[in-house]
């Protein structure tokens, strides 16, 4: 499994824009790949800072480089 690192970097340079860690821990609750939620999250119901729609394909594309998503 891609690190949040590995992913950023990914995204940076197939996509030419620097993705937050954050927005990558939304797409991949939202596919299913997290099991817990973090320890400092504020809202269990909501996320402070979820990824933008315009994004959200970047960093789709990038579970898919690495094999974590069809």
């Amino acid at each position: 499994m891609a690190t949040y690192q590995d992913q950023i970097k990914d995204i940076r340079d197939r996509h030419g824009f620097w993705a937050k860690p954050c927005w990558i821990a939304d797409v991949r609750s939202a596919n299913g790949l997290t099991n817990r939620v973090a320890g400092n999250r504020i809202h269990l119901s909501r996320r402070k800072s979820p990824c933008p729609a315009h994004r959200r394909a970047a960093a789709e594309d990038s579970l898919r480089h690495f094999g974590m998503i069809l």
